[in-house]
């Protein structure tokens, strides 16, 4: 087993090579200098200048190197930038003299660029100590290398849609749930927290719609009414907890949907009218409306109370109620109506009072009492007083007619 330790030149930790790791801050440099101290076979020790390289070897074309390794689906060698080396070296050169850095590039191995946790979270990298001794012969040594990528807040929360579209009864309880948003970031750790919030779209200062910074659930904040406001569109973010913070925005839009919560209420609730009693059956009489502040309402209307003898009819017709005279009036018979109107939709109703008054119509003559009268006249009498009363009916109003007959002999 390979032994040794090793020395990040720009640090001053010390780094046993004994089958454990090197880890290295992410994005914070593209190579490691390690001054390494081995053992040889000859009980001395052999001191390495090693410098490890996280790259990739360039190739043109719209597709990167991870496309062209699957494309390609074999484990290509990694090449040095020249096929042959030569250094020359004084004899008494100190050990731990840098004698000369050598770079190789693997196309298998990504991006040449900088290292990205997201893409690839550790490396690892076997190397190799050659000595030139000559008994009994060269020998050498290797040491794999793991390189663990820290994480670095480069990535926006990113919500799962641009825009979320919710429908809601407008009955809905206060504190319920409406829909969840929800964002997920590629970081790790608290670099991949995410916290939601509700930038902007409350109606004059009315939190309407909560939401849980946590869980990104959507709750109602207030009672809804939708003849008041029947849509609501707001905005959430998702802030990481990253330094610096990275954050990005979806829009939320909720439909208010109707339910029966209103009550069909009459313009006017008391009518007082007159009608003739020669009127002709089927003559409108009076026409009522009541008002319906729901979605697609339908409000009947009909004659509760009040209809004597059935004289009266009521028809539903443009959104309101229609009296008609359904059968002859008679002014002996009844002089006044009190009829009682009831406006519904099905659930909810209001009534209306109507006075109507029938005024009397002259469609009767005159008629005598008796067909003939009879006088008897006293004789030898100068005057003849309250001697015959003529009386004279008519059939609508009684009339008495009293006359005198005055007579000389």
């Amino acid at each position: 087993m390979f032994r040794g330790r090793c020395v990040e030149k720009d640090q001053r930790d010390v780094i046993s090579l004994r089958s454990t790791s090197l880890c290295l801050p992410h994005k914070q440099q593209d190579e490691a200098n390690l001054f390494c101290l081995m053992p040889n076979s000859l009980n001395g020790s052999l001191f390495v200048d090693v410098k490890l390289h996280l790259s990739r070897k360039h190739i043109g074309g719209q597709f990167g190197p991870w496309a062209k390794r699957q494309k390609r689906n074999v484990n290509s060698a990694p090449q040095f930038q020249l096929p042959n080396y030569q250094v020359s070296v004084p004899e008494n050169e100190p050990s731990g003299t840098r004698v000369i850095t050598l770079k190789a590039f693997d196309a298998d191995d990504g991006d040449a660029v900088r290292p990205d946790r997201e893409v690839k979270s550790q490396y690892r990298i076997i190397v190799e100590a050659n000595d030139q001794g000559r008994e009994p012969g060269p020998r050498s040594a290797t040491a794999t290398v793991h390189i663990f990528i820290e994480d670095e807040n480069d990535n926006y929360p990113q919500f799962s849609e641009k825009r979320y579209v919710v429908q809601v009864p407008e009955n809905i309880a206060v504190n319920s749930q409406v829909a969840v948003v929800k964002a997920t970031d590629r970081d790790a750790g608290n670099n991949a927290k995410v916290h939601y919030s509700i930038i902007n779209g409350n109606i004059k200062g009315q939190f309407y719609f909560t939401i849980n910074n946590k869980t990104g659930w959507i709750t109602v904040g207030a009672e809804l009414d939708r003849e008041t406001t029947e849509f609501y569109s707001f905005g959430v973010e998702a802030r990481d907890c990253g330094v610096p913070t990275m954050s990005s925005s979806a829009s939320v839009s909720v439909t208010i949907l109707d339910v029966n919560d209103n009550v069909p209420t009459f313009t006017q609730h008391l009518y007082n009218l007159k009608v003739n009693e020669d009127a002709a059956v089927g003559t409108s009489v009076l026409s009522v409306t009541a008002v319906d502040r729901d979605v697609n309402s339908v409000v009947t209307y009909q004659i509760s109370s009040g209809n004597t003898r059935n004289r009266f009819a009521i028809t539903s017709q443009s959104g309101g109620g229609l009296i008609t005279l359904a059968l002859p009036l008679d002014y002996k018979q009844e002089r006044q109506y009190l009829l009682t109107i009831t406006a519904s939709d099905g659930t909810r109703h209001d009534t209306a009072q109507v006075f109507i008054n029938v005024t009397d119509a002259n469609t009767h003559r005159p008629v005598f009492q008796s067909a003939n009268y009879q006088v008897l006249v006293m004789i030898f009498k100068i005057c003849f007083a309250n001697c015959l009363v003529i009386v004279e009916r008519d059939l609508c109003e009684l009339y008495s007619f009293h006359g005198v007959l005055t007579g000389f002999l």
